[in-house]
């Protein structure tokens, strides 16, 4: 085999393996772009929950959910999703100052799968 043929054979091998992993990294970026879509979806959700839940709150005008932004903030979550506020907040609500990072992505996480729950029941 001469030394020119050689060089074609590897190359070819070599572009149908670059092909492959290019493929495979397409599929990924497919994975990656539809978990956007479901996470802006819920991002979405979530901020309309938050408006409608706000503007129920100030518009009812319950004494222990305006007198301070922390009250507030904690009547808007309670409000937003029930079940997600008792298992995260419901013992240690959030006091004044405080900012919980890491319950504040539990509550998201929850919050995302009740919503996720919701949808398959409406599907049924």
């Amino acid at each position: 085999m001469s030394e020119g043929m050689w060089w074609r054979i590897r190359g070819g091998w070599l572009l149908l393996l670059a092909m492959a992993c290019l493929g495979g990294w397409k599929g990924a970026l497919g994975a990656s772009q539809k978990n956007k879509r479901i996470t802006g979806r819920f991002d979405a959700a979530a901020r309309q929950a938050r408006k409608e839940c706000a503007r129920r709150i100030d518009e009812e005008g319950n004494p222990t959910c305006i007198a301070t932004l922390i009250d507030r903030e904690n009547c808007v979550l309670r409000c937003m999703e029930p079940e997600c506020y008792e298992q995260i907040y419901g013992k240690d609500p959030l006091e004044e100052g405080e900012l919980d990072v890491a319950r504040g992505g539990a509550f998201r996480q929850c919050q995302r799968e009740a919503m996720l729950k919701k949808e398959k029941q409406q599907e049924l």
